[in-house]
């Protein structure tokens, strides 16, 4: 009696292992399958991103101008919103309360885009005249349109 549990034991466990050999193949298999499909879907998932972020971006020049134009009806379309703002880098700076910001060339000589974000290590390699993309939530007007929370999307 005491053999034919050995054996059964040992049968049962060369079949678990037999399972787990045809499992971690399988899933070898499924994981190569994934990789080739996700390298090749990279660049077609790039460009809908980049479509999208297209689509959800407005430059410093036209987000000021809409707030120079009608401060209520641009507070309607863009205050507590979160989307893309793109200009030419200005000034790189700490407010009194030493928050790090940056400001995007608006469309008048007093009225900027001021853009808040935390990473000071992004923040020392920007430089004025640089081409720069953040996202971040509208405050509405301050003298300046302010967007908070920013993270830098490309800086060229």
């Amino acid at each position: 009696m005491k053999i034919l549990i050995g054996v059964g034991i040992l049968v049962l466990i060369g079949v678990i292992g037999a399972q787990l050999d045809d499992k971690k193949e399988t899933a070898s298999i499924a994981s190569s399958a994934t990789a080739e499909l996700t390298q090749a879907q990279k660049d077609s998932v790039k460009k809908a991103e980049e479509e999208a972020i297209k689509k959800n971006t407005i430059t410093a020049k036209q987000l000021t101008a809409a707030y120079a134009d009608n401060e209520v009806s641009a507070d309607n379309n863009y205050k507590d919103k979160s989307f893309y703002v793109s200009g030419t880098i200005t000034d790189i700076k700490k407010d009194i309360l030493d928050n790090i910001y940056v400001t995007l060339e608006g469309n008048e000589m007093f009225r900027q885009v001021q853009c808040y974000f935390e990473d000071k290590e992004t923040a020392g390699k920007l430089q004025k005249g640089m081409k720069a993309t953040f996202q971040g939530k509208c405050d509405g007007l301050m003298i300046n349109v302010l967007m908070k929370d920013c993270v830098l999307y490309k800086a060229e």
